[in-house]
């Protein structure tokens, strides 16, 4: 029998597990530009660097810089998933919503479609991120909850929950929509955290069983992993980032051979990477942000958020150096834009 999907809400926040309505909110405004720590303070009055989005559109994180979209969604939402589509800089602006389908990682940076796997209608829908309507439903089985693209090897990769212990993960053709592998069982209860490297073509991800990776280029095969939950990939450097116990491994993406564990005061559980920058950004706390170098971990800025705010997940614009961050405040789920300046 098929097994109703995991509420993630508490994982997220509290291990290794992993970013439709309302308008411009408040800004964020630096109280301090010379410490090593800066606070935040997220204010009620109109501004423009934060906006509200619906509680049930959080907070799988996908970001295209060459649209300047982000997409904010929710992938195992047990009322079913949905996605906002918002607008950025200097005026954050909801341009659209997306009702039944969430779970999007990235974006294919080829086309600008977004994969948004639909939970509980055992599909997956393409989006494209140009014209801002649907292009085409992917039917699968199980109850698909997250979603990458290899834009260079064009593979969707879907992962799914409801698979009686043994859930599933699919490589479907980017291009014709066909299914290329799987179901690959995974042997245990998908996680909500996942990673591609766009250099290898490896997909990683966590479940109940373990840590684990798909090898396209060895037929699809499902491996263990020994360096912990992947949290995220320099697609420039093929550095691949891993969560420690009170610290991150920083991984060589290709060996993936731990090249330094970096020390650390707390776990991360979510990353957002700038590969043109190497800069990393960890989630060092409930409502707090560290940028790091993304070669030998050195911090270069704390980013101390006002109290209240639960950080759900980090993304990144690498071409304009900002910094989104999706989270809850107050019992209300907001995206908040800064710019990396570290």
């Amino acid at each position: 029998m098929a097994r109703r999907p995991a509420n993630l809400v508490g994982a997220f926040l509290s291990a290794a597990i992993l970013a439709a309505c309302g308008g411009a909110t408040s800004g964020l405004s630096p109280t301090s530009t010379q410490n090593a720590a800066t606070s935040f303070h997220f204010a009620t009055p109109a501004g423009p660097t934060q906006i509200r989005i619906a509680g049930d559109s959080c907070c799988y994180m996908a970001v295209d810089p060459a649209l300047n979209h982000i997409y904010v969604s929710s992938g195992i939402n047990l009322s079913g998933n949905h996605t906002t589509v918002v607008k950025g800089g200097s005026s954050l602006s909801i341009l659209a919503t997306v009702n039944k389908f969430g779970g999007a990682n990235n974006v294919d940076w080829k086309t600008h479609n977004v994969w948004l796997p639909g939970l509980y209608g055992r599909d997956v829908d393409v989006y494209s991120g140009r014209k801002l309507s649907d292009i085409t439903t992917i039917s699968l089985s199980r109850c698909p909850i997250t979603s990458w693209v290899d834009g260079v090897r064009r593979y969707g990769w879907i992962a799914a929950q409801c698979g009686s212990d043994n859930d599933p993960v699919w490589a479907i053709n980017a291009d014709t929509y066909a299914v290329v592998a799987g179901p690959i069982g995974s042997g245990g209860v998908m996680g909500g955290i996942s990673v591609l490297n766009p250099v290898t073509g490896k997909y990683y991800f966590n479940d109940s069983a373990g840590n684990f990776e798909v090898n396209p280029l060895a037929s699809f095969a499902l491996s263990p992993t020994s360096f912990g939950v992947a949290l995220g990939v320099n697609r420039i450097t093929d550095v691949l980032y891993a969560q420690a116990t009170h610290g991150l491994n920083i991984i060589d993406g290709r060996s993936e051979k731990i090249e330094k564990t970096v020390p650390l005061s707390y776990t991360p559980n979510f990353m957002g990477v700038n590969s043109h920058l190497n800069h990393i950004y960890l989630s060092a706390g409930q409502n707090s942000i560290q940028v790091r170098e993304g070669t030998g971990g050195k911090v270069l800025k704390t980013l101390n958020l006002t109290p209240g705010i639960v950080i759900l997940s980090l993304g990144a614009d690498d071409v304009r150096a900002r910094i989104y961050i999706a989270g809850t405040m107050g019992g209300n789920d907001y995206l908040y834009e800064v710019e990396d300046r570290y």
